[in-house]
């Protein structure tokens, strides 16, 4: 080959590897096609239409020959301009998630559609629903398919969150979960309706069979400490078990997937369909293959979280450069080894077909948070909490560590976190209860604290060892220690509050 033949061809392959390299959110300053628009920066792909004028529509395909086997595959340059890092969803959304929308990465901004819209549902945060649309409107203008990715990564999540709203008066009553102080009657009250007409369709269609099918239990539930005896009381109360049955959570989950596709996301909380437009809504959970792909492989880290049809689509990008018309700059956002892709495959063909529960992925976080409030900084400890309980709305750990940390410097917000993780515990938590006594006793509301405190306390050999607070005298600050014995730090705490009241 003259040198003039490999001058194009390794100008062919550089312009590849460039534009493999070039991801939003901030692309490639130094491009001559870079721009800002609104603040955004953009581009309109010329890099691609170079490269095509080239003959180097993609790239090449190569043929090696090791250990006797001969590899055929397309050519990935070794190093990029953007160089090469590990995919991680949850830490790439807990380091980014202050930066402005039009600094953030399109992972990051699913994520925080996730977390706004999910908060928005279960009230957890007044402030939710106005920050969903900055992060909604900056990915339309990225011109990423918002609508189809959340309609299909969220519309199970959203249908799991407001049964679960819908539930918890009956289940606070059944004593299944313990009793919030914010109420959800009135949602409850404002589906009675569509609830009792899909009972009546399924009494006069005699469709048994659809309500007698494995019930659409959300994730909390399922991660209840003794989630057996909830699950089967479930089972065998006629309210409860409709409210979780396929009949109801499927067609819901249809309900919301239709409305993100139409890119209505606001105050979808309060959307209530007709009884008979429920009705008519599918039986099954909502699916919408592509834009499964396009969620999944922005928001889900470990490939044994994706929807089965998302490893077709995706073998379908690494070996062919399909890519169903999501702009490739998105793609080249994440590195995926074709064969991590076969073997999830192969491991979902040979067992599980569905999505699995939710990853944790945050085993470091309580290190790291010890050594924010250790060096004074429980604000940046709090911070952390606060960024994983937008990604695990309902994980009653990850509120009452947010809780902890707020009891430093904010005990009113500490007070609200631990009663969103007491909501999602069917059981009472000592080292919770501890923490819940403090904030009110910090609070000076000591009446109400004395409420909580049980008459015996029994010792509870199964907690681990455990960060408290240690609170010696009223108005020093709290310091920060440890115990082996929970039980004995519960009774402490309650016998220092009614010490307190005794003295008035």
């Amino acid at each position: 080959m003259d040198f003039e033949a490999q001058s194009e061809r390794f100008i062919g392959h550089a312009i590849i590897a460039f534009a493999d390299s070039c991801t939003r959110p901030k692309l490639t300053a130094s491009c001559p096609f870079y721009r800002v628009e609104g603040g955004t920066p953009t581009c309109d792909e010329e890099c691609r239409a170079i490269a095509e004028q080239l003959g180097y529509r993609d790239r090449p395909v190569e043929s090696h020959d090791f250990g006797g086997l001969r590899l055929t595959g397309r050519a990935i340059p070794l190093a990029a301009t953007a160089g090469y890092q590990v995919f991680d969803a949850n830490r790439t959304y807990l380091q980014d998630r202050h930066l402005e929308p039009s600094e953030q990465s399109t992972t990051t901004l699913l994520l925080g559609v996730q977390a706004r819209i999910t908060a928005a549902v279960l009230g957890q945060n007044e402030q939710a629903e106005s920050d969903l649309g900055y992060f909604w409107e900056e990915l339309e203008k990225r011109k990423f398919p918002v609508r189809q990715a959340a309609g299909a990564g969220l519309a199970l999540t959203l249908a799991r969150s407001v049964v679960s709203l819908i539930s918890r008066p009956r289940m606070e009553t059944l004593g299944l979960i313990r009793s919030n102080q914010d109420s959800t009657s009135t949602l409850a009250e404002s589906w009675q309706p569509v609830l009792d007409g899909v009972r009546m369709q399924l009494t006069n269609d005699h469709d048994r069979d659809v309500q007698s099918k494995a019930l659409a239990l959300p994730n909390w539930i399922r991660g209840l400490v003794n989630s057996e005896v909830v699950i089967q009381r479930i089972q065998h109360d006629e309210e409860l078990r409709h409210v979780f049955s396929p009949a109801v959570v499927y067609p819901l989950s249809n309900w919301f997937g239709g409305l993100l596709r139409e890119g209505v996301f606001q105050s979808v909380r309060n959307r209530i369909p007709s009884v008979d437009l429920f009705r008519s809504l599918a039986k099954v959970g909502y699916s919408d293959k592509l834009g499964s792909w396009f969620w999944d492989r922005h928001t889900q880290t470990r490939l044994e979280d994706w929807q089965t049809t998302s490893y077709a689509l995706e073998w379908n990008w690494q070996k062919f450069q399909e890519s169903h018309g999501l702009p490739r700059h998105f793609l080249n956002e994440r590195a995926i080894d074709s064969e991590q892709i076969a073997s999830a495959s192969m491991a979902r063909t040979m067992g599980d077909h569905g999505r699995m529960a939710e990853s944790v992925g945050f085993s470091n976080a309580i290190g790291i948070a010890v050594q924010y409030l250790r060096e004074g900084n429980p604000r940046a400890a709090a911070d952390l909490f606060s960024g994983i309980t937008e990604l695990q709305p309902a994980n009653a750990d990850s509120w009452n560590n947010l809780g902890f940390c707020q009891l430093a410097f904010d005990p009113s917000a500490a007070l609200r976190s631990f009663g969103i993780a007491a909501a999602f515990r069917s059981n009472e938590n000592q080292l919770l209860t501890a923490n819940h006594l403090l904030a009110l006793h910090v609070l000076g509301r000591d009446e109400e604290a004395a409420l909580l405190i049980r008459a015996e306390i029994y010792d509870d050999p199964t907690l681990p060892e455990a960060y408290v607070w240690e609170h010696r005298n009223c108005g020093e600050p709290l310091k920060l220690g440890s115990t082996k014995d929970v039980s004995t730090y519960l009774r402490m705490t309650g016998s220092h509050i009614r010490e307190m009241l005794d003295s008035r």
